[in-house]
């Protein structure tokens, strides 16, 4: 099999792999360059586009196919699951704090 079409695995990795251990399917980047074009991703969401959107505008962007861009969108999910849950706290002060400042000027 080609070079570009395997690469090492991860421990965590449960996709197909050839007799060598070595994930297969396509060339594969290595994990800084997915992690980046992730983290681009993950800013580009706050332009107020539908989630189908920003997939679509990834995928066109970067150069990917629509599969690779929805790979990327479940990890940017991930990250805003955990950036959700450290600062649930904070966050809900905030609202509040936001509500009273609206009721405080509403009357």
């Amino acid at each position: 099999m080609a070079e570009s079409f395997e690469r090492e695995t991860s421990k965590d990795y449960t996709g197909p792999v050839n007799s060598e251990g070595k994930s297969v399917y396509g060339k594969r980047n290595p994990e800084s360059v997915i992690e980046a074009r992730q983290r681009r991703l993950y800013r580009q969401q706050q332009s107020g586009l539908s989630a189908r959107a920003l997939v679509y505008d990834h995928a066109d962007r970067e150069s990917i196919a629509v599969t690779t861009a929805w790979r990327d969108w479940d990890a940017v999910n991930k990250w805003n699951a955990e950036d959700f849950s450290k600062d649930r706290v904070d966050l809900v002060a905030r609202l509040n704090a936001m509500r009273f400042r609206a009721i405080n000027m509403a009357l």
